[in-house]
């Protein structure tokens, strides 16, 4: 993970971009290049349908959302024309968005991000989408394509390629190079996002040619085209629990490699005087999200607990709250079990905490995990990182 950095020039990006965006919307609306049908009940159904879409996105890189809506997009451009159907992109990011921002900083409370920040992202999101949904609106012939001046059988064949093509290299531009603003390395968004997003986002764009001539051929929005719709909702859902189920395995790999090494570390040391502070060194060096670590483990010479702490070159180490690490570990010693402060996934063993002796815990990301002999607990090792989603859920 990268530390985010919400800088002048990245709140410049986009806001420009979402306010070029949305008044370039507003100003095709009221004097559009040409006349165009606005159709209340397709707009609304295709607004939704993206927008429950979203719901089942998954993340690459663990940072770059995808819901693979974009053939719902082409869809409603093939469909409604290129305003209407930009005007579906707009409203189904910004809403999403805006339902992510309350969820996170009112119902959760799981990150709090800059105002401004929270202010801007919706617009940002639905300003891009519907520029890139205009871009591919406007330079192909997608309002004649929409209103049945050309041959739709056979023109829906490129049409519909060529419209998520432009539609997806522009909207996935547009928001990598915000990241890249954040400080993320371009070679690995354009290696680990870019190149697998633009193949998954167009997999489905056959799909949205049957469901564009469906809706053309009947006109309205009718049954056979409601059936496709569902279709492409359990398409959806299930690329969904593909993605979770292998984000889960490498989450399991990656955690059966480190363990494999501190493993490795520690029989070399077992005899060695300072075991506690190489393992503590060690956990540090293997779990990369963290930015400090307390072992915090029982000494049968001085008949108590001990505790060593490090912390990670570069990261500040008064934002470790010693006593709170402390607390926490002999939480868990009396427990046994593990906890984190973050969400926990269905079937995560352990607890979810956020607050300790009526006390919230310190911002940041906090886990805690028990070290046990047989049946004992002996100790535990605490993990922090100031991120406030420092540790990823498996």
């Amino acid at each position: 993970m990268v530390p985010k950095n919400y800088s002048a020039r990245y709140y410049a990006y986009t806001a420009l971009l979402g306010l070029v965006g949305f008044a370039l919307l507003l100003y095709l609306t009221v004097y559009p290049l040409a006349p165009f049908r606005f159709d209340w009940l397709s707009f609304a159904i295709f607004t939704l349908l993206a927008f429950g879409c979203k719901f089942l996105s998954f993340r690459l890189m663990g940072v770059v959302t995808l819901s693979m809506d974009t053939a719902v997009y082409i869809t409603a451009l093939l469909c409604l024309g290129a305003v209407p159907g930009a005007w579906t992109v707009f409203f189904s990011m910004y809403m999403k968005i805006v339902w992510d921002t309350i969820n996170r900083e009112v119902v959760t409370g799981s990150e709090e991000r800059p105002f401004l920040e929270n202010i801007l992202a919706p617009l940002f999101q639905g300003g891009t989408g519907g520029l890139a949904a205009l871009a591919a609106g406007l330079f192909l012939p997608v309002s004649a394509f929409a209103s049945g001046e050309m041959l739709q059988t056979w023109s829906v064949i490129w049409l519909a390629p060529a419209a998520a093509l432009v539609f997806v290299l522009i909207q996935y531009t547009t928001v990598l190079h915000k990241y890249a603003l954040l400080g993320y390395s371009w070679k690995n968004l354009f290696g680990q996002a870019l190149l697998p997003g633009l193949f998954t986002e167009t997999i489905l764009i056959p799909l949205a040619m049957v469901m564009a001539l469906t809706y053309h051929g009947q006109g309205e929005v009718s049954l056979p085209f409601v059936i496709l719709v569902a279709t492409y909702v359990i398409v959806n859902f299930i690329f969904k629990k593909l993605s979770d189920a292998r984000g889960r395995l490498d989450e399991r790999v990656k955690d059966l490699q480190s363990l494999n090494r501190m493993g490795r570390t520690i029989c070399s040391t077992l005899q060695a005087e300072d075991l506690v502070s190489v393992l503590a060194r060690q956990t540090l060096d293997v779990v990369e999200d963290a930015d400090s670590v307390m072992v915090y483990v029982w000494n049968d010479e001085t008949d108590e607990f001990e505790t060593v702490v490090e912390h990670k070159e570069g990261k500040d180490p008064e934002l470790f709250k010693l006593q709170m690490a402390v607390d926490l570990a002999a939480r868990t010693v009396a427990n046994k079990t593990s906890f984190s402060s973050g969400k926990l996934q269905p079937g995560q063993e352990g607890d979810r905490l956020t607050e300790l002796k009526g006390q919230p815990l310190p911002r940041g990301s906090w886990i805690g995990i028990p070290v046990q002999a047989e049946d004992q607990a002996i100790g535990a090792v605490i993990l922090y990182s100031a991120r406030a989603e420092g540790f990823p859920p498996p």
